[in-house]
């Protein structure tokens, strides 16, 4: 429930799902992607990819959660602001 303060209201008209996803397309071989929900369950839009793999699921979260943080400014900037 909105409060009525502009930044309630404007954190209720735009709200975007962005995760990291780890995938192992061969074995011993795993890639993170950050991944924008479009709305629908099988619906994404690619907004990064590893370009080499990781060795274990888990370098390959760590390094995906960080390029997730060093674009959260762009990511979370609002869209009708430019």
């Amino acid at each position: 429930m909105s409060d009525g303060s502009p930044l309630c209201s404007a954190m209720t008209e735009y709200f975007r799902s962005v995760s990291v996803r780890v995938t192992e397309p061969m074995f011993g071989r795993f890639y993170w992607t950050i991944v924008e929900n479009l709305g629908v369950a099988t619906k994404f839009n690619e907004l990064a990819a590893a370009a080499e793999p990781y060795d274990t699921w888990e370098e390959a979260r760590q390094a995906g959660v960080a390029e997730l943080k060093r674009r959260e400014p762009e990511l979370w900037a609002d869209p009708s602001s430019g």
